[in-house]
């Protein structure tokens, strides 16, 4: 007799083993969210009469299967409700996966569905993170007449109180830092410089502003633009840049103090914005959660309950940086800026999607160039603009992508958008070290593994415990390095790992990555974009899929012999394996295919490509 009876078990502490133990069968159960550690202690914890179903395969599988739909889904969300500018701000519309949990939760639903269609998968009890999660699978079971029960509902209160109390805490944590970013502004006496207002050809460049971005002295370096400012200055464009900044807490008075000393033009919004900007964008969180959202089934299931609980889990911060920034267009055409264009660091964004609506709106005669000047993951929806996004100018007038084949990523759900081919500036070193970094293998003088960590925490964590469960099957001889990914401070992950676990054979690599890559034999990583950097200069690389969440993996679909992809621990082993066995006149065969995958992603930088960020017009080459 088929098993119609399922458990959901919301977030354990500990689970009742004798309520499943009712014959000598393994216990069937699966596990949906994103904390692979919390997993593995579940696992460890249930012992050998419970089996943890993998699902690594069939998640990467469903997540190709509904990503169209779920964008179409999305669009028409945005649609009904997208006549309020806040909402294009906000966690539903971003389609960030690192934002928005909506679309790890419908793959989720749908692998439940397909485990339920065969019996012999049926799981006996699910262990899920969310409470909205919980309750969306009540409502499917009961459709399908399933009988449900869900253990932890006691908690469900709590959670939610939970998820008020961090909400309210970021917002206060956004008006503190905005108040100390707005004081160091007023304090040193930065204010808007008026040559800019007299400037011809003056281009604006928004990027991102690390602690590290500018000396003691002032010299800036902007590490998403590099070539591009002397190319532009050698045009007779003059340039301002519009900085994000980004770690530097509540304390701003060392960078704007750097700012102050700068030959650089600076745009910092807080110069323009005024005490009612500011009140407006404070205003956001309550607008938030009063605000109801219009929504429509996807895929014949009701998620009105995790879109509620997305918005309420989301740290908004992005939102209210993104209203200010809307704002400050204003402002900077009641000063009289005048610009020939502006050049965003485009991830499709809230403060990238507010900087297109604010210029297009207030400064219809320039423009707005979006640059994507790094590369497209298949599950990182939101890097790929969807047809809601472009109907509603919220997208720039033309994508710089770094070849031909990420225009077609970039347009995947939106063919009406205008791509172009262009100088991959942060990846020029592919082509002018390729001689240097791998022209005689026979310079390769101990086999060594190069570990590549994303800025995903949990993702890194994952990626440490899944190398560690194969590292002593290794020969001694075999070098395993880690690099860190720059945004990721190392004592962070040690301590978070575990100092005491850290496995002795881990190396953590603290020189530059090209330096690194020089004496690989083998990169192994989960979602860095270093690995396809890697590949291009004919080093192999075994992309390691996550187990419990979306896999962003640069090489999908492409079939070529130096590119793995594993799923398990022992899938694992044997390609490392056969890579580490690989002599110097098989390695230098595969720097064929190297070159093919170095021009399939990348172009080139020479003053031809770098020609669109100043063209006039720029063709549709999608």
């Amino acid at each position: 007799m088929p098993n119609n009876i399922l458990d959901i078990v919301l977030s354990p502490d500990k689970i009742n083993k004798e309520a499943f133990l009712y014959n000598t069968t393994p216990v069937r159960w699966v596990y949906f969210g994103r904390k692979f550690h919390e997993r593995a202690r579940i696992e460890a914890e249930l012992g050998e009469r419970f089996y943890c179903q993998d699902i690594a395969r069939m998640h990467n599988i469903v997540a190709d299967d509904i990503r169209q739909e779920f964008v179409q889904w999305i669009d028409s969300l945005n649609k009904l409700n997208g006549s309020n500018i806040g909402w294009w701000f906000g966690s539903i519309s971003s389609r960030n996966i690192y934002r928005s949990s909506i679309f790890q939760y419908c793959c989720y639903v749908e692998i439940l569905e397909r485990l339920w269609q065969d019996e012999s998968q049926r799981p006996e009890f699910i262990v899920v993170e969310s409470p909205a999660l919980a309750k969306t699978i009540l409502k499917w079971g009961s459709e399908r007449k399933i009988v449900i029960k869900l253990t932890g509902k006691n908690k469900i209160p709590g959670i939610i109180f939970r998820y008020y109390t961090i909400f309210f805490f970021r917002w206060v944590n956004f008006i503190l830092c905005t108040i100390m970013r707005r004081c160091a502004c007023t304090i040193l006496g930065i204010h808007p410089d008026t040559k800019i207002n007299d400037t011809k050809n003056l281009v604006i460049i928004s990027s991102y502003i690390h602690p590290t971005s500018l000396s003691e002295t002032g010299k800036f370096s902007d590490r998403y633009f590099p070539f591009l400012y002397e190319y532009l200055e050698k045009n007779d464009r003059r340039i301002a840049v519009l900085p994000t900044f980004y770690g530097f807490g509540y304390n701003y008075f060392p960078v704007f103090s750097r700012i102050k000393k700068s030959k650089t033009n600076f745009i910092i919004p807080d110069q323009f914005l005024t005490i009612t900007d500011y009140c407006h964008a404070f205003m956001y969180p309550f607008r938030l959660i009063l605000e109801k959202i219009i929504s429509i089934p996807f895929n014949t299931i009701n998620y009105s309950e995790v879109l509620k609980e997305d918005r309420l889990k989301d740290t908004f911060g992005d939102s209210l940086e993104a209203i200010l920034f809307y704002r400050m267009v204003m402002r900077l055409k009641d000063a009289g800026i005048k610009t020939e264009r502006i050049i965003d660091w485009f991830e499709n964004q809230a403060k990238s999607r507010a900087l297109c609506a604010g210029f297009r709106k207030n400064f219809p005669d320039i423009k707005v160039i979006g640059a994507q000047i790094f590369l497209h993951y298949p599950n990182f929806l939101s890097l790929a603009p969807s047809i809601s996004e472009f109907e509603a100018e919220m997208v720039p007038e033309v994508l710089l992508q770094t070849s031909a084949y990420q225009c077609k990523l970039a347009a995947m759900f939106s063919s009406a958008l205008n791509c172009t081919p262009a100088a991959a500036l942060r990846y020029s070193h592919i082509f002018n070290t390729k001689s240097d970094t791998r022209n005689d293998s026979s310079q390769i003088r101990e086999r060594t593994i190069l570990l590549l960590s994303s800025f995903d925490i949990e993702e890194t964590l994952e990626l440490l415990s899944q190398i560690k469960k194969i590292m002593e099957k290794l020969s001694r001889d075999v070098r395993i390095l880690i690099k860190f990914h720059p945004d990721i401070r190392k004592e962070h992950i040690v301590n978070k790992y575990g100092a005491g676990t850290w496995p002795q054979r881990l190396e953590i690599y603290e020189g530059n990555l090209s330096d690194a890559m020089k004496t690989a034999s083998l990169v192994i990583s989960k979602s860095s974009s270093s690995m396809v950097e890697a590949a291009a200069l004919g080093i192999p690389v075994i992309f390691l899929m996550n187990q419990t969440k979306l896999n962003f993996n640069p090489f999908d679909r492409i079939d070529s012999p130096l590119i793995s992809e594993c799923f398990t621990t022992d899938e694992l082993e044997n390609s490392i394996s056969r890579y580490l066995a690989l002599t110097n006149d098989e390695r230098n065969h595969l720097k064929k295919s190297g070159d093919y995958l170095r021009d399939l992603f990348f172009t080139e930088v020479n003053d031809a490509t770098l020609s669109p960020f100043i063209n006039k017009l720029i063709s549709n080459n999608t």
